[in-house]
């Protein structure tokens, strides 16, 4: 009897800790990824206007492509919309990086125009026009090199941080585990002093 009923007390606080789901994870960790809420239509078109506002100012000829996709070919439209709005995050989170990575398209948009008038170029004039294309890819290779050491120390960043919670949380298990022993016999006591 009185093992049958210290059987069942015992299974009852494991049960549920063994059932704990992502919802009941350590701070932190809890809940299923977030999800973007759908905005009701009204916002959506605000939103969307702001869009294009900020695409406006940045780059006119842009614009312009968008609203001919919009006209066009409206799932490639809804598709640049959601890049333009990813670079509209990047602008606002990371404003050197963004220029960085502008820069960068007006850089590679720069060597393809010289490339093709090199070829096009005389011989003897070839030298000059080279050596613009070569101060043009070594800043182009530069902006490179810059971006991806931010993006290491970014991930360095994030990784320290996951770090520190995987430390935290092994921490909290080892202090709960090392009180497993004196929780249990609390439990078995008041089962036996009930009776």
């Amino acid at each position: 009897m009185y093992r049958t009923a210290l059987v069942a007390i015992v299974l009852s606080l494991s049960v549920p800790a063994l059932a704990r789901g992502p919802m009941d994870g350590p701070p932190g960790f809890r809940g299923p990824p977030p999800r973007e809420v759908p905005l009701d239509p009204a916002l959506r078109a605000e939103r969307e206007a702001e869009l294009l506002e900020w695409v406006q100012q940045q780059s006119p000829e842009r614009h312009a492509r968008l609203l001919e996709l919009r006209r066009l070919r409206p799932e490639a439209y809804r598709h640049a919309l959601r890049k333009a709005a990813g670079a509209h995050r990047m602008a606002d989170r990371d404003p050197e990086a963004f220029e960085m990575r502008h820069r960068s398209r007006e850089l590679r948009a720069e060597i393809g125009e010289l490339r093709e008038e090199l070829k096009e170029l005389p011989r003897r004039e070839r030298a000059e026009a080279r050596e613009d294309l070569e101060d043009l890819a070594g800043e182009l290779f530069d902006l490179r090199i810059a971006l991806e050491q931010r993006r290491i120390e970014h991930r360095q960043a994030r990784l320290e941080e996951m770090e520190a919670r995987i430390g935290e949380a092994r921490t909290r298990i080892e202090e709960e585990a090392a009180a497993r022993d004196e929780h249990i016999e609390r439990i078995v006591e008041r089962a036996i002093s009930e009776e």
